[in-house]
């Protein structure tokens, strides 16, 4: 069976962002590159459940997940939080949102309907910079790590400033948490 294009949008990159499906599998591509798919989101719901361990002993945590995606990241974050919690996502693009609200949301359990959950449609970076002692977790998602941005900016979340303003963005105990992809990165 062909895929069906469901919706594009352009990415700041210069790129455009794709969304796909086919026989209920959804499918983001950037440039021919799959980003994600709903067939396979382990590595998302693992990324999670490591990090929220950090926390697992606090009240209430306030935790950043960088990118939106298909929304399996966030719910793994809920479904490990204890209530109340604050869940702030930063997605770039708002066309991700809105393909969470009409098209995607169901995949994950419909983590943006959570009242725990605030969605902030800002650059990873910028969210980070300005909410010194802000999170008690961060969660990098927005790409395939420092060897597979999908923005050429991104590469500043990787770097030693960079990092130094994400130091700045936790709590005392925080964490930060990255997805490392099959290839190691």
């Amino acid at each position: 069976k062909p895929e069906r294009l469901i919706d594009s949008t352009p990415t700041p990159g210069g790129d455009k962002l794709y969304l796909y499906e086919r026989d209920g599998v959804f499918t983001l591509r950037i440039g021919g590159i799959e980003l994600m798919t709903s067939r396979a989101h382990d590595s998302e719901e693992e990324l999670a459940w490591m990090a929220m361990k950090l926390v697992s002993r606090k009240r209430s945590p306030r935790v950043l997940v960088g990118g939106l995606g298909m929304g399996y990241t966030t719910r793994a974050v809920l479904d490990s939080l204890p209530r109340p919690s604050e869940v702030v996502v930063a997605e770039l693009l708002p066309a991700v949102v809105r393909w969470n609200r009409d098209h995607i949301g169901e995949l994950a359990g419909r983590p943006m309907d959570d009242p725990r959950v605030r969605i902030v449609e800002r650059d990873l970076f910028d969210v980070i910079a300005d909410s010194p002692g802000g999170f008690d977790v961060i969660l990098n998602d927005v790409d395939n790590g420092p060897g597979g941005c999908a923005l050429d900016k991104n590469e500043r979340l990787y770097r030693p400033e960079g990092l130094q303003v994400v130091h700045r963005c936790l709590r005392p105990g925080g964490g930060l948490g990255r997805e490392v992809r099959g290839d190691g990165r």
